[in-house]
């Protein structure tokens, strides 16, 4: 069989001037932020004897913040990101689920600009897609 095996990485990156789009600033009209801050990516991988795997991506905001670049406006980003999949020897079946949920919210008076995904699949020994869900959402809350 397989050999088992076990894997976690850790990266921090630094944003430094990266530009993210607000839609919610000015009224509706949206503006450009920069941003500075920490993202964090986590990756885990493990394997069994039998030759199945399972993975898991994990990114996370870390005290990102930003301003605006016209109003000036100060705003904070929180967010995650997490995709987790499991395949069988072989390659399939196979399933995979993405979590996405980001949001700008100002420091003060404003509305926060949320940013969601959901999506899941699975894809039998056959290959064939048996199930496949998508939602995504972007609001001014």
């Amino acid at each position: 069989g397989a050999p088992t095996f076990n894997d976690t990485e850790v990266v921090v990156a630094e944003l430094d001037g990266d530009r993210a789009y607000v839609g919610c600033a000015l009224d509706g009209a949206g503006e450009w932020i920069r941003l500075e801050g920490r993202i964090l990516y986590l990756t885990h991988r493990n394997g069994g004897p039998a030759g199945n795997t399972n993975g898991l991506n994990l990114i996370t905001l870390q005290n990102v913040r930003g301003v605006g670049e016209t109003t000036g406006i100060s705003y904070r980003a929180t967010g995650v990101e997490g995709d987790h999949n499991h395949t069988m020897s072989g390659g399939e079946p196979y399933s995979d689920t993405f979590t996405y949920n980001l949001r700008f919210s100002p420091v003060g008076p404003g509305e926060t600009y949320v940013i969601q995904e959901h999506s899941h699949f699975q894809i039998n020994a056959n290959g064939e897609i048996t199930v496949s869900r998508f939602v995504w959402d972007v609001e001014c809350r």
